[in-house]
């Protein structure tokens, strides 16, 4: 019986890496997606909805959304006052970059 606990534990062990190497894959993914968002606003300095990022960047919503909020809580871009329609037929905000 000694040897299927320390078979146990092992294998948590290697569950545990691999989750942390799960987690740090997704923080990095979010990180670069949020600088890919970021680019993205700057070279479009007229803005953007959060739909309108998705779809140029090929991306699902889901994943462009919670960064735009990110760069909006960090005070990195602005609502331009602006709404356009999105997919789903209602006003989007139009995104754009904090004027340095």
């Amino acid at each position: 019986m000694h040897r299927g606990g320390d078979l146990a534990r092992a294998m948590v062990s290697v569950i545990e890496k691999h989750a942390a190497r799960t987690r740090l894959g997704g923080v990095m993914l979010a990180i670069e997606m949020r600088e890919e968002v970021f680019r993205y606003l700057v070279e479009h300095p007229d803005g953007a909805t959060a739909d309108e990022i998705a779809r140029a960047l090929r991306r699902s919503a889901f994943t462009i959304r919670p960064r735009v909020s990110e760069l909006f809580h960090s005070s990195k871009i602005i609502d331009s006052g602006t709404r356009r329609r999105n997919a789903s037929g209602r006003n989007a905000i139009v995104w754009r970059v904090v004027e340095p």
